[in-house]
């Protein structure tokens, strides 16, 4: 097969090249080419993928790692851009905070809803949506300009965005802000005090239904609303403020628009108001959404229809309301509910460009018909509503109901297929012709018809026994039939043959059932409890849980990649995932002996378990692939699978970091210090360049040394609230992390700004105020690695004597910190300063070269030998400065010898731990100690 060539643009580096790739090449394995032909990292690369751009941003798309090249038609010298499918989503959530994610360009809008929910902490995704915000806004002016006699906003109006396609083509540009909303209500009756997100996000969306019209309510109902919108907003009532007139220009936020204007509304909500003195803002809110949840159209989404009336030839507006338990038919006018239908009542529904139909399957009302160019939406509406309704069902038991051929069934929500429904065809096509119900209106419009029959595994069961039998057919056929048979000598090699073939597939078929087999037991031992006494925490058990969970999501993806390129390799690697889910479940079990919220481990347990449901699947998937390399619907059958699996593990890495709250705080932080960390190293590089000037001219670093000493000050607090929330709760944990990062990140502005006002005439101050601050953020983030490892761990651990030493290491810097930006604008004390601080600085670098912390980098031996030649600098200029005694050269020589001797035992650890001998490792690893206590004491010398 011809090699394709296509032009490669690899957008980090603004470099265009050639390669040379095979058509079915499948697009893991192109993407790995790339990576190596540029040195990029591997670890890296799950965060890169290839993109083929269109001049309609549209229509641009990203290749899917399990396709082939071929399949996307690309021709010799096409262009593809490697490049980050990393792109931020602004989201504003509806009590009005706006969060801005990092998340993959080529995921679909229903996977970013997850990753928004998880990552804010709601776990009922499934019943959000993404909404633009230009679109809400549009809506609601829409409504508020209605008249009274006219439909209300209703949901329909908003456009959700498209759950199975990307933000990219739906024309979702980086600039604009979706709004979070829900658009399903089928947990919210679990709304409690408790759940402060939820509580809010409920609480806002109810609140904005009732005063723009969306729901519907009575006069009285409205001022109970807006009596309790009072408590929300105003607080307790208070007869001397709280009198008519107080709210009349904000009435827009407490009544719907046709009660605004009626004589004596105010004095009757105040009258309301009054009667929930006491009350918390929590529980006004719980209190209100209550009241909402009683409306009859709570939770309901409308659409716009004109449907027929009995005694009328000419259609009548309506609206049609859809809920998880029922459909209802309401006045347009009125808002009177005129018919209802239970939902699990449809047997099928169908759309058309104009019109849409329900088929109940009775006799009394076979079917409703209606006029409306949404039938798209309302049958997206209905088939989301069954799919939520599904996974939920599954969720609680993991059964599938057997469905009898020869009894018609309706669909329950306590009798579901744990599929969606699927499109009926007839004749060999999904668009069939309207049957004729006596239906004027649709004789002859395509429709798409949709049932709630058989599931497509069934279907493929189905086909697979008429298969069997046919078979089977034939081979009696044959028996009964004369056979010829062939020489003796050849009948024995045939029969070795078919021999060694049966001993090939059913090894590998043993393989995989007893794959599937220890994922079965290993979920099902996650009920057992663990005898004897428990000696790990929740957090060591989270963390291994992690791990194990990566892990399994990682070696999925590396099944898919080899599924098209090397399909022997899959047993392997299935084993590895196999052991991965192990490891996860094991330690689920002491997780769940651990927790300390029952419904924290509920959802744990019933994570982990669900991804041992989907790795059962995804095991069989993957011997299907290794045993039909070539078919593609095995492969295509695969690559879903594993899309299952990643959603999984994102559920379980969701339950494990809602049961450890301070613990992923922590981890956050210690992510967010190592980025303030960076970002110094870049101001002191430009320091070091002489570069570092002020914005304006004029200032001075007086403006800035209270602001620092205050900040460092407020740090040692911090750092005291730290080492306490180790033995506190998770909350308390996360409060006191989140608080450290915003106060060492102040610490830095502020530092970075007096370094600043020094000028580029003074770099060697510059850079010494610098290293102070960059030592702090080093300590704060070991003493926020070290509480989350002696969280919740008995005193006498030695997890708690870690975090006693770091904490004390923390002080010293601050300390250190305090001293530096007093003699930095003494010259005379200057040197000394530095050398103090650059000593201590390599005495924390040695402990971390003898720590068992992994190297932060790769390093060979020609790496350390330039390494080396720094230090050899260092040491000249250390020497000159002593002999000189002046001040800038002794600040210049511990700027430099810190540098150097910090760069050369990273590369020292980083080149030993890929030494060929555990002999020379231990050489290499001596050698670096000893140059370094070497360095230090000339250091000491030239203080002394």
């Amino acid at each position: 097969m011809a090699s394709l060539a296509l032009r490669i643009n690899i957008v980090d580096q603004n470099n265009v090249k050639t390669m040379q790739f095979e058509p079915n090449m499948i697009v893991y394995d192109a993407c790995k080419m790339i990576r190596e032909r540029i040195g990029e990292n591997p670890a890296q690369g799950q965060d890169y993928g290839l993109f083929l751009a269109d001049e309609d941003p549209k229509k641009g798309l990203w290749l899917e790692n399990s396709r082939t090249l071929d399949d996307y038609r690309l021709e010799p010298g096409d262009l593809l851009q490697y490049k980050k499918k990393l792109r931020p989503l602004r989201v504003k959530i509806m009590d009005g905070a706006l969060k801005t994610v990092l998340v993959d360009d080529s995921d679909t809008v229903d996977r970013l809803v997850k990753v928004v929910c998880n990552r804010i902490g709601i776990t009922n995704d499934e019943e959000f949506s993404l909404v633009v915000e230009e679109e809400e806004m549009a809506a609601a002016a829409a409504a508020a300009t209605r008249s009274q006699h006219t439909a209300e906003k209703m949901d329909g109006e908003f456009h959700c965005l498209s759950h199975d396609r990307t933000l990219r083509a739906q024309g979702i540009s980086e600039n604009q802000v979706l709004l979070l909303r829900r658009q399903f209500f089928l947990t919210d009756q679990n709304v409690s005090t408790k759940d402060l997100l939820q509580l809010n996000i409920t609480y806002a969306q109810s609140h904005d239904a009732i005063v723009d019209g969306t729901h519907p309510c009575t006069m009285e109902e409205s001022i109970q609303l807006a009596a309790l919108q009072c408590q929300i907003v105003l607080g307790n009532f208070d007869a001397r403020t709280h009198r008519p007139g107080y709210i009349k220009k904000d009435l827009k936020q407490y009544l719907p628009m046709e009660y605004r204007q009626i004589k004596g509304i105010e004095k009757r909500i105040f009258q309301e108001h009054g009667k929930f003195i006491g009350m918390s803002q929590v529980n006004a809110k719980y209190r209100y959404i209550q009241l909402c949840r009683s409306l009859k159209t709570y939770g309901v989404t409308f659409f716009s229809v004109k449907g027929k009336v009995k005694g009328k030839n000419r259609l009548v507006p309506r609206l049609l309301g859809f809920t998880h338990e029922n459909i209802m038919q309401v006045d347009e006018r009125t808002k009177e509910v005129l018919n209802s239908w239970p939902l699990t009542t449809v047997k099928r529904w169908a759309e058309s460009p104009n019109s849409f139909i329900l088929d109940f399957g009775n006799s009394s009302e076979p079917y409703y018909l209606v006029q409306t160019t949404e039938g798209k939406q309302i049958s997206q509406l209905i088939r989301r509503y069954m799919d939520i309704i599904i996974r939920k069902k599954h969720a609680l038991d993991g059964k599938v109901p057997i469905v009898d051929d020869d009894h018609e069934t309706t669909l329950t929500k306590d009798m579901v297929i744990p599929a969606e429904p699927t499109v009926v065809q007839l004749a060999g096509t999904s668009t069939v012709r309207a049957i004729d119900m006596q239906v004027g209106q649709m004789k002859g419009q395509e429709q798409n018809v949709h049932s709630t029959g058989f599931s497509p595994a069934e279907q493929a069961l189905q086909t697979s026994i008429a298969n069997s039998l046919g078979a089977a057919d034939n081979a009696i056929r044959e028996l009964d039939s004369p056979t010829q048979l062939p020489p003796f000598g050849n009948m024995r090699d045939a029969v070795k043959d078919l021999m060694t073939t049966l001993e090939t597939a059913q090894t590998e078929s043993g393989v995989v059932t007893r794959f599937r087999t220890v994922i079965g037991k290993q979920a099902a031992k996650i009920d057992e409890p663990i005898h004897g006494e428990v000696n790990r925490s929740f957090v060591e058990y989270q963390e291994s849980m992690v791990k194990a969970a990566k892990m399994v999501a990682h070696k999925a993806q590396d099944i898919v990649g080899r599924g098209g390129t090397n399909p022997s390799e899959l047993g392997n690697l299935a084993r590895d995932v196999t052991t991965a889910y192990s490891e996860l479940a094991t330690n689920c079990r002491g997780a769940l002996a651990t927790a300390d919220d029952d419904d924290i481990a509920r959802r744990l347990k019933q994570a982990v378990q669900e991804l041992g449901d989907t790795l059962v699947d995804f095991v069989q998937s993957a011997g299907n692939v290794q045993n039909n390399p070539t078919d593609g619907s095995a492969k295509r059958e695969l690559s879903d699978s594993a899309r299952q699996v990643a959603s999984k593990v994102t559920f379980v890495l969701s339950a494990l970091q809602a049961g450890a709250q301070g613990t992923q705080a922590c981890i956050n932080a210690v992510s967010a210090i190592e980025g303030i960390i960076g970002d110094l190293d870049t101001t002191i590089m430009f320091a070091n360049a002489a570069t570092l000037n002020p914005d304006r001219e004029g200032a001075c670093f007086a403006d800035h040394r209270e602001d620092i000493l205050r900040t460092a000050k407020t740090l040692v607090e911090d750092t005291k609230s730290l080492v306490s929330g180790a033995a506190a709760s998770q909350e308390e944990l996360a409060g006191a992390a989140q608080a450290s990062v915003s106060t060492i990140t102040s610490l830095s502005e502020h530092v970075k700004q007096g370094a600043t006002s020094l000028t580029s005439d003074d770099p060697e101050a510059q850079v010494l105020l610098l290293n102070g601050v960059k030592d702090v953020a080093a300590a704060l983030g070991a003493l926020v690695t070290a509480t989350k490892n002696a969280s919740g761990k008995s005193v006498q651990d030695p997890a708690m004597e870690n975090l006693r030493a770091c904490a004390k290491v923390m002080v010293a810097n601050v300390s250190s910190l305090l001293k530096t930006v007093k003699s930095v604008e003494d010259e005379a004390a200057r040197g000394a300063r530095a050398l103090e601080t650059a000593i201590d600085a390599i005495q924390m670098q040695l402990t971390e070269l003898d720590s068992s912390n992994p190297p932060s980098r790769e390093a060979t031996a020609e790496d350390l030998i330039r390494a080396t030649k720094g230090v050899t600098l260092a040491t000249a200029k250390s020497v000159a400065a002593g002999n000189s005694c002046r001040q800038d050269d002794v600040t210049a020589a511990a700027n430099l010898g810190r540098r150097a001797v910090e760069e050369m035992l990273l590369t020292c650890k980083a080149a030993a731990s890929t030494a060929e001998t555990d002999d020379t490792r231990n050489r290499c690893m001596t050698a670096g100690r000893e140059c370094t206590l070497s360095f230090r004491a000339l250091l000491e010398l030239v203080h002394a």
